[in-house]
């Protein structure tokens, strides 16, 4: 999508809405500019031009569907906690 240009998200996004539930999204921090990356463009961009739903699947602050799993997948793949 040519670097997360505006309007190479903007025309994925309409796309996108008129054949999905929802958008998952992950986006990277460009490591120029501290301001840009907290502002997440990319996420920011797709949730402005979708008529669907956009999921932060990973940006450049939040990483929000890592919890997303059931606890017990958590606990079993960590191993018991007694000693």
């Amino acid at each position: 999508m040519n670097a997360g240009k505006t309007e190479h998200i903007k025309d994925a996004a309409r796309v996108l809405s008129r054949v999905v539930d929802a958008i998952g999204v992950r986006a990277f921090a460009g490591l120029e500019n501290l301001e840009d990356d907290l502002a997440d463009p990319v996420i920011s961009a797709f949730a402005r031009y979708a008529d669907v739903p956009v999921l932060n699947m990973e940006s450049a602050l939040y990483h929000r569907c890592r919890d997303c799993g059931p606890d017990d997948d958590r606990s079993s793949a960590a191993g018991s906690a007694t000693g």
